[in-house]
């Protein structure tokens, strides 16, 4: 599958600019059939593993893939749609020190 990674940042001039890199990640076995199960696109992931890169040959041109060999992938958040379990005594309430709007998620 693929998973994005945005940056942001101000130009020299002020203005606001973004970055957006698009990465190759392969997940084998059972680990990558169950999560072919459960993720749904645009979901955050994190995702551990070692940085790979190939060579192949597609219409006579040699060419290279860079991957991400995945040991492991974790849902960060859940929908922002979707229940969030809390003690019946505690209601669930963001972290006072987080700071990502739904804007800032890059899918």
């Amino acid at each position: 599958f693929s998973l994005a990674t945005s940056e942001r940042y101000t130009k020299k001039d002020g203005s606001k600019g973004e970055s957006t890199t698009w990465h190759n990640i392969v997940m084998w076995g059972e680990r990558g059939k169950a999560l072919a199960n459960v993720a749904k696109k645009g979901q955050m992931m994190m995702v551990v593993g070692s940085i790979k890169t190939r060579q192949y040959e597609k219409d006579g041109q040699k060419r290279t893939a860079t991957e991400v060999d995945a040991r492991d992938c974790v849902a960060l958040f859940a929908n922002k749609n979707a229940q969030v379990d809390a003690p019946a005594d505690k209601p669930a309430k963001p972290d006072a020190g987080s700071s990502i709007e739904d804007d800032e998620i890059p899918f």
